[in-house]
């Protein structure tokens, strides 16, 4: 656990600096890291998702929410994302882009 809370602050000190390569290797450290706290905190399908897309450019990947995981946010290069996100919806996902800003958090509806 104390690696993950390191790891959060290196991960803003990277993102202030604009550094995406110091950004990916902090969260695939962390996601490494917390694969060892305990059983479970991954799972097969979470692996398949890994796997897809790294293939996909990728560069990290962070499992969120509870019992297994919730979603999974990957970092990506702008070229790259919309190959990883039909990737991810050909395997059944909901896969969605988002964005880094400056203006802090902002969120949206999409009419559907």
């Amino acid at each position: 656990m104390d690696r993950l809370k390191a790891d959060a602050i290196e991960m803003k000190t990277a993102l202030l600096a604009g550094d995406i390569h110091a950004m990916a290797r902090i969260l695939d450290d962390s996601w490494r890291a917390k694969q060892m706290t305990a059983q479970g905190i991954s799972t097969d399908r979470i692996d398949e998702l890994y796997d897809v897309a790294f293939q996909r450019g990728a560069l990290a990947g962070k499992v969120s929410g509870a019992g297994g995981g919730g979603f999974v946010m990957f970092l990506v290069y702008p070229e790259d994302r919309m190959g990883l996100v039909d990737a991810l919806n050909s395997m059944g996902g909901n896969a969605s882009t988002v964005k880094i800003t400056d203006r802090g958090c902002e969120t949206w509806q999409v009419r559907r």
